[in-house]
Order: structure tokens, then sequence, then C-alpha cells
């Protein structure tokens, strides 16, 4: 009984020392990332299949985009951007060919270094309740 007791806390033990520094890590990952995540709402303005670009008249959006509210951005989008067409009660699936000029957006993603917005998630036809 003695025996199994010691091997359980050694295993606790060991699979603690593990869990910690990889938390610890994920923990630095996720903040290394919260200074540069923008999300904004507005109307789709232009769009470039060739660059795959999305312009977008900004209608409200976090600290990273406020300077543009009320101006137009273009953002970027790859083949990791989720485009999701809205839905009520769930969205589905989409892709860059849904997005349309005139269309409300939502839209979050990563800004680079050198003021490149890239989305990660475009949301389509959004129904926008600003009042700007």
């Amino acid at each position: 009984m003695k025996k199994a007791l010691w091997i359980s806390i050694v295993v606790v033990g060991l699979l603690a020392m593990t869990v910690a520094p990889a938390a610890a890590g994920g923990d630095n990952n996720q903040r290394r990332w919260q200074g540069n995540v923008f999300g904004l709402v507005g109307e789709v303005t232009a769009v470039d299949a060739g660059t795959g670009t999305i312009t977008v008249l900004v209608r409200a959006g976090n600290r990273l985009v406020k300077d543009y509210i009320g101006e137009e951005l273009t953002v970027e989008t790859d083949d990791d951007t989720l485009f999701l067409i809205y839905g009520d009660p769930k969205c589905t699936i989409g892709d860059f060919t849904d997005v349309a000029v005139g269309a409300d957006v939502s839209m979050n993603g990563l800004v680079d270094e050198d003021g490149t917005f890239l989305a990660r998630r475009v949301t389509i036809g959004v129904p926008c309740t600003c009042t700007c």
C-alpha cells in the first residue's frame, strides 16, 4: 500500500513539473498577440481578388483601428483567413467570393510591425447597430 502511495506521489509530481512550464509558456504566447490584434466593423467599399484585399469603411473598432473610424482601411487576407456568413442562430462557412461591395462586415486579425492589417476572421452580413 505504501509503495502504491509513493508511486502515485511521484507520478503526480512529475506531471506537475511538466504542466507548469507548458502553462507558463502558453500564457506568454497569448500575451504576445494581445498588443496587435485588431477588431472592426464596417462596410465593404472595394474587393480586390487579385491581391486578396478588402477595403472597409470603418464604423467602429478597437484601439488599433480608432484612427481609421470614418475612413477606409485596406485589409489583407490569405489562405488561413476564415470567412463566415452571418446567420441567426448560427453562421455558415463562406469564402472570399462571398465578400461584396456594400456588405456589412466584422473582422479581426493581426497588425504587423509595418502597419499591415491581416484578417484572421471575416464575418459577412453582420447587422451593424453602430450609431457613428
